[in-house]
């Protein structure tokens, strides 16, 4: 797993989307604040996009508080708050507009390794809008790259109440980042591990804690 405790030279040259709008209501509190070690979910996280990109956003519910501690280059708030994470995709992409492309995650999933987001960057050819990973025939659209120029196509779905994410894959063309290719640079697939409840949050933190 890549090392995040000496940042270095950025990986690529494109934003980075960090969503953070949700509700947390598995959790019971809010994911990117809980404490993982010295530092909590959502610094973990920044920390391992600041390896991949050189300018981080976040985007957080309209009503939220601004984190402290993080070191985005920007925050800015969804304007629908009951559109889900399209609307942080609607909003950050519109935010990030003059990019070609940018790499997205969440707050939940605090174990980026930012390798992953590179070479899917790399198999975004002319002829699609975005990269998506997809393991044993399930998609993962908010741990993946898209080119900015969805954005009017997400603004249409949200207008329209079309609020599954799932669905703007089924709107644009999409190119699959495959099981294997995931592997070879995250063999347990821990970019895609979020943390929804309090279960999942205590292993999490028994597991590094073993480290």
């Amino acid at each position: 797993m890549t090392d995040l405790s000496h940042p270095s030279q950025p990986l690529c040259k494109y934003p980075a989307l960090i969503l953070s709008g949700g509700r947390s209501r598995r959790m019971g509190q809010d994911k990117a604040l809980l404490p993982l070690g010295k530092e909590t979910v959502l610094q973990r996280v920044e920390k391992a996009f600041s390896q991949l990109s050189p300018y981080r956003v976040l985007v957080i519910g309209h009503d939220a508080m601004e984190p402290k501690g993080c070191n985005f280059q920007a925050i800015i708030r969804d304007q629908n708050p009951d559109a889900g994470p399209l609307e942080g995709l609607r909003v950050g992409l519109d935010f990030l507009a003059d990019y070609p492309l940018v790499f997205v995650g969440t707050c939940d999933a605090p174990l980026v390794v930012p390798q992953v987001y590179r070479a899917m960057a790399n198999k975004l050819d002319s002829s699609v809008d975005a990269v998506v990973p997809k393991i044993e025939g399930q998609v993962y659209p908010l741990t993946a790259v898209y080119r900015t120029s969805v954005q009017s196509c997400i603004s249409s779905m949200v207008q329209q109440q079309q609020l599954r994410v799932k669905d703007l894959l089924n709107a644009i063309k999409t190119c699959d980042f495959s099981a294997g290719e995931f592997a070879a640079l995250d063999p347990t697939y821990q970019t895609l591990r979020n943390i929804n409840t309090q279960a999942e949050y205590r292993e999490l933190l028994k597991e590094l804690q073993a480290k």
